[in-house]
């Protein structure tokens, strides 16, 4: 597993970009889905960011490496991973935002989010997707003891 150094970041407003070379990595999404997204997303002025459908074969490269070698539209509907999820690199927290928002809008699945950060560009997309779930199933957990009485639900840290 990889090294988990990192920290949890809000998100806000900013203009700021995120780390590493724009590009979304689109994970575990059915092909229809992808023309789909890929449409949305257009509308949201990101005409400019390399969109990457990941397939089974990006699996064991690092993510650095996918979304540094990313053109603007890679991949699509070959073998897709089975993990939806997009990993966001490069754009501002603001253009995020409508990223998800768009991605809401047309109707899709739950999704799994992340950004490219210093700690995982050196995990493969596995790794990640791997990290992600577990994640999700502790989240996941911990939302059920909260609602069976067994905890307190997390808080949000105050800004």
């Amino acid at each position: 597993m990889p090294e988990n150094t990192g920290t949890f970041q809000p998100l806000d407003q900013a203009d700021r970009a995120m780390h590493g070379p724009q590009a979304l990595l689109v994970c575990g999404h059915a092909p229809d889905e992808e023309a789909t997204l890929y449409q949305a997303w257009l509308h949201v002025d990101i005409a400019q960011v390399p969109i990457v459908f990941a397939t089974a074969r990006d699996a064991d490269r690092q993510l650095g490496e996918i979304v540094a070698h990313a053109t603007l539209r890679d991949g699509q509907a070959q073998l897709p991973l089975s993990t939806r999820a997009v990993v966001v690199a490069g754009v501002t927290q603001r253009v995020l935002h409508r990223v998800m928002q768009a991605h809401r809008d047309c109707g899709m699945p739950p999704t799994l989010w992340a950004a490219l950060t210093p700690v995982n560009e050196a995990w493969t997309l596995h790794a990640l997707l791997r990290e992600l779930n577990r994640e999700r199933e502790a989240l996941g957990e911990a939302m059920r003891r909260a609602s069976a009485g067994e905890i307190t639900p997390p808080r949000p840290s105050p800004k």
